[in-house]
């Protein structure tokens, strides 16, 4: 079953460009051949297809994948799922890429806390569902 879910991030964002950003729920209608082709390119495999990076969770009881647009073009990606073998449990962030050399701000905001924060195993993959 697929996680029915649709947002965007104007509300999260603060810069003047802001509303030309847009988080998108993936679907078949959705032409990303360029943003496959770009990711390829960067040597991000898990978003080079849709093959790599939809069809590997139609076997999850729960997923999505979304896409980030700039401007109208497609920048980023991520994806989360259920995870069985966990009661009322989600891998997030699963398949996070951004193509950063269609965004005006190419760096986070906090890059030291940030990325030491979350390069373990326990905050990428296991929280658990309230």
């Amino acid at each position: 079953m697929k996680v029915s879910v649709t947002t965007t991030l104007e509300h999260l964002l603060i810069e003047p460009s802001v509303s030309l950003y847009k988080l998108v729920q993936w679907t078949e209608d959705l032409n990303l051949s360029d943003f496959y082709q770009q990711a390829l390119t960067k040597g991000f495999n898990n978003n080079s297809s849709q093959h790599m990076l939809v069809d590997c969770f139609r076997k999850e009881r729960e997923w999505a994948v979304w896409i980030l647009y700039y401007d109208g073009i497609a920048a980023g990606s991520v994806a989360a799922h259920s995870l069985d073998f966990l009661e009322n449990s989600y891998r997030i962030c699963a398949r996070t890429c951004v193509l950063t050399h269609l965004l005006p701000r190419t760096h986070l905001r906090s890059l030291g806390y940030t990325c030491q924060q979350h390069q373990n195993a326990t905050a990428q993959f296991l929280y658990q569902g309230v």
